[in-house]
């Protein structure tokens, strides 16, 4: 099965994480998976509705087929778009293809 390319706003902070480890994951005080929009233009409206003006990123992110397709998904949170859970260990395959200015 082929890869599924997903999409997540980011703080800035989240960002750098990135950049420092090379991978998602859950830090102190967050939950213990990540939610992930099914497109771009979808990430982009949960990143301006979690963080307003304040700076923000989209990664693009590629998974696994059969892994995307085990994860928690709604037809429309928060009345934006499709989106898809993840716990945190599902992550070690995923790949972090960009990070976008948001």
């Amino acid at each position: 099965m082929e890869s599924v390319c997903l999409y997540r706003a980011i703080s800035l902070a989240e960002s750098e994480d990135i950049s420092r480890c090379g991978r998602l994951r859950s830090v102190e005080g967050s939950l213990e998976g990540k939610w992930f929009a099914e497109n771009r233009r979808d990430a982009d409206a949960w990143g301006l509705l979690l963080y307003g003006t304040a700076p923000f990123r989209v990664v693009w992110v590629l998974i696994p087929g059969r892994i995307a397709a085990s994860f928690f998904r709604l037809s429309r949170l928060d009345n934006i778009g499709p989106a898809r859970f993840a716990v945190s260990d599902s992550l070690e395959s995923a790949v972090i293809d960009q990070v976008f200015d948001g």
